[in-house]
């Protein structure tokens, strides 16, 4: 239900406040696909079956989010374990699930890790004045500049669980934020957007859960675990066992070229 004298809505003047932003914060952030890959990625891993002996040949991945190869598929095994989770989160929890973003304003100026992390915390304080029970939010370091999102303009991304969110465009002015309601969280592609513009950045968690839908309080499943892992095992097609990794062959010459441990990667 709505709280009285938590929010104003904005004019029309005030309509660009979030999106007109000029942030200034450490470089550093990276976007999923727009790194180093990771090491052996893309080289051929031999398995061997320690059950019957059936050896299988497939090209090693290192599932790293910046990888350019391997951003996409993290994008997409992420997005499919959030919504599996944010779904679970709405059978069992009972409400609606909705895409919110966040914005500071146009004069807010960010200059290190922690600064981020103070306005994160405000987003969380926003989001249950708003009637948000838990979820995740998603931090966007980059606007979309006519499709680059080279742009800097910190922004976090929410996907919550709630009965009732304010529509619109709203200004949080005890917290100095804007919260725009982008909608109902109904579709596969907005899980998919999200993800594929959060920043990666070292020593910085990206996306975090909260509230009654965080970890300590809504434990993850089997099923989201397994997802949530990147699928490493490579199962025998003869015998069913899980195979084990021994060697890794150059892409180009077929050769063996080194040894390498079960644990190596991954």
């Amino acid at each position: 239900m709505k709280k009285k004298g938590v929010y104003e809505g904005i004019g029309r003047e005030n309509r660009y406040l979030a999106t007109q932003q000029k942030v200034n914060f450490d470089d550093g952030w990276k976007l999923p696909g727009r790194g180093e890959p990771g090491e052996g990625c893309g080289e051929l891993v031999r398995y061997v079956c320690p059950n019957c002996g059936h050896v299988e040949v497939v090209e090693h991945r290192c599932m790293k989010r910046e990888c350019p190869v391997c951003g996409p598929l993290w994008v997409r095994r992420e997005a499919v374990c959030m919504k599996k989770r944010l779904e679970r989160a709405k059978a069992v929890l009972g409400g609606r699930l909705h895409h919110v973003v966040i914005s500071p304003p146009c004069d807010v100026v960010i200059k290190s890790d922690n600064d981020v992390k103070v306005w994160r915390r405000r987003v969380y304080r926003v989001l249950r004045d708003a009637g948000a029970r838990g979820g995740v939010v998603v931090i966007h370091p980059y606007r979309d500049d006519g499709g680059d999102f080279s742009r800097v303009g910190l922004h976090f991304h929410c996907l919550v669980l709630g009965d009732w969110i304010e529509r619109g465009d709203v200004v949080f002015r005890r917290e100095k934020l804007v919260l725009k309601r982008v909608g109902p969280l109904k579709y596969f592609k907005q899980y998919y957007y999200v993800l594929e513009h959060a920043g990666v950045r070292d020593g910085l968690h990206g996306i975090t859960w909260f509230g009654d839908v965080a970890y300590n309080n809504f434990p993850a499943s089997e099923d989201e675990r397994i997802v949530g892992g990147g699928g490493k095992k490579v199962i025998c097609p003869r015998c069913g066992a899980e195979m084990v990794r021994e060697y890794i062959y150059d892409w180009v010459s077929r050769d063996l070229v080194r040894f390498v441990y079960v644990d190596d990667y991954g």
